[in-house]
């Protein structure tokens, strides 16, 4: 990866590069980083509206570290949320590593404001057809 004629080691690709994929694919999306600015009623407002659409998928950028898991960057749908303990289904993508598992938006927020090569993590919400 160049950044300003500037070589980085990068081992993934970040959420913003996620959205360039999804949307150079005829997909409607709307990227969120999540920094100091964006706020929990925020994330869980943009995210819970997603879920409640049928064909709309939310797909989230967070460190594993910063939510209580082992290993670095990781990218995941979500499945659903859950008002009572105001959680999210995070579907694990590599079940060898993490199974899929319940995230407080505080969590899930603490995990996404986190730094990634170039900006904060963050989420993606993909719009149905």
């Amino acid at each position: 990866l160049s950044i300003n004629g500037k070589t980085i080691n990068d081992f993934g690709y970040q959420i913003r590069q996620l959205n360039e994929m999804l949307s150079a694919n005829g997909l409607v999306t709307r990227l969120a980083i999540v920094d100091d600015g964006k706020n929990e009623t925020d994330i869980r407002t943009d995210l819970v509206e997603n879920l409640k659409r049928p064909g709309d998928y939310a797909i989230v950028s967070f460190k594993r570290s910063s939510v209580g898991q082992v290993g670095g960057g990781h990218i995941s749908p979500l499945g659903a949320y859950d008002e009572l303990s105001d959680s999210f289904l995070v579907m694990d993508v590599n079940p060898a590593s993490a199974g899929w598992v319940w995230m407080t938006t505080a969590t899930l927020a603490k995990g996404m404001r986190t730094f990634d090569t170039v900006e904060n993590r963050g989420y993606v919400l993909i719009e149905g057809r």
